[in-house]
């Protein structure tokens, strides 16, 4: 055996133990590349979900507003028809006042 043949298996040795420590941090890298994933998965889930409860949000602020104006819009018009009441009581009371004299001459 020669000299050069103890550092030739010495060196294959180191390398072999070199080669299974790197193919064990690969291993390792890769489950934590698989977890970092995972977690980027559940973000853009929660991101897509905030997207969606935004768009609800947006929906249910449109909502309201249509329904804020639809009831304004509403009490305009009762407050018309009330007022419009009022004065074919007002002009129905002024014609019967202007008749009941006429009506008590003539009885």
């Amino acid at each position: 055996m020669k000299a050069s043949d103890g550092i030739t298996s010495r060196k294959s040795s180191e390398l072999y133990e070199d080669v299974k420590m790197k193919d064990n941090d690969i291993r390792c890298l890769k489950l934590e590349l698989g977890k970092v994933i995972k977690c980027d998965l559940k973000i853009l889930e929660k991101y897509v979900s905030l997207g969606k409860v935004k768009e609800g949000y947006s929906s249910v602020k449109s909502f309201k507003i249509r329904v804020t104006d639809w009831l304004s819009n509403f009490k305009r018009r009762v407050q018309e028809l009330e007022d419009e009441l009022e004065n074919k009581k007002l002009s129905e009371s002024n014609i019967f006042d202007a008749w009941l004299p006429t009506y008590l001459m003539l009885g």
